[in-house]
């Protein structure tokens, strides 16, 4: 085990690990496997210092004409703050928290109290509906992410 991943949560995985039967696997294997493991717990239980967008869960969107694209944004420990999406060609803001701010009614965000999830769904998409959207959280400086959507 490298100087780098001898951290107490590492070893203490280490501890735990030996204390549970364990088949078959090479050293490297099971360091990997608790790595892995050591960066889901960190990400799950160890509070951040404030909100973290969640990057690998916002993926490009690609949607047919006239069917509903649904862009994602998770987002972890958001605490008091709010989320917006925003259209980055015009630098138009869409929708703030729940609410919409636009005057397309096919605009809706969505969001499930007590989830991480914030969506903008976008009904009907259009060829005009095609670039780069971002969703924002109002922490000093924001944080943010862009996701790309091509209608096809």
């Amino acid at each position: 085990m490298s100087e780098s991943t001898r951290t107490p949560a590492t070893l203490f995985l280490c501890f735990l690990l030996s204390l549970t039967s364990v088949e078959s696997g090479s050293e490297a294997e099971i360091i990997k496997a608790l790595e892995e493991t050591q960066r889901e717990v960190a990400w799950k239980y160890i509070p951040l210092s404030g909100p973290a967008i969640d990057k690998s869960f916002s993926k490009n969107v690609t949607v047919q004409l006239g069917k509903t694209a649904v862009l994602h944004c998770r987002i972890k420990y958001l605490g008091g703050k709010t989320v917006s999406w925003m259209r980055a060609r015009d630098l138009h803001l869409l929708t703030v928290g729940r609410f919409t701010y636009t005057s397309d009614e096919r605009f809706r965000a969505v969001h499930t109290t007590g989830s991480d999830d914030w969506l903008l769904k976008i009904h009907y998409a259009q060829h005009r509906d095609a670039g780069g959207y971002e969703c924002q959280v109002s922490t000093t400086p924001p944080i943010s992410n862009s996701i790309w959507l091509t209608v096809v």
